[in-house]
């Protein structure tokens, strides 16, 4: 189907719904592209984090990325034995997983607080700077 039948205004609404284009009605090029590069540019930020809560993040950082990497392991295990017919679900395969599916939730409720936090943290200080740059 033509575009011919567009307006300017419809045509460039159309291509930043489509995502060719960004389209910012009643602003210049130069001030898109103004705005664009501050979004872009990194701008140094301050969390307050009490000492015990540091220590929390980084304990948690470091443990989530070796359960995860565990977690791979023994579903790849899993689907490999499975695959083999080693083992079928006759065999208890849904227990495992259930079981990995708990120790999952208790490493989101132990491991996954002060993480939690963290990004509360972030996004608070994140709406506390878009509120001070308007």
């Amino acid at each position: 189907m033509s575009d011919a039948h567009l307006t300017d205004h419809e045509w460039r609404l159309k291509q930043a719904a489509e995502g060719k284009a960004i389209y910012s009605p009643g602003k210049t090029d130069e001030q898109v592209k103004a705005e664009m590069k501050a979004y872009r540019t990194p701008r140094a930020r301050r969390l307050s984090v009490s000492d015990e809560e540091l220590t929390a993040i980084l304990t948690a950082a470091d443990g989530v990325s070796t359960h995860f990497w565990q977690a791979a392991k023994t579903f790849e295990f899993l689907a490999c034995v499975t695959e083999e017919g080693a083992i079928s679900d006759d065999h208890g395969l849904g227990a495992v997983l259930f079981l990995l599916g708990v120790a999952f939730r208790s490493l989101d409720e132990t491991d996954g607080k002060p993480l939690g936090q963290l990004r509360f943290k972030i996004e608070d200080e994140t709406a506390d700077s878009k509120e001070d740059a308007a």
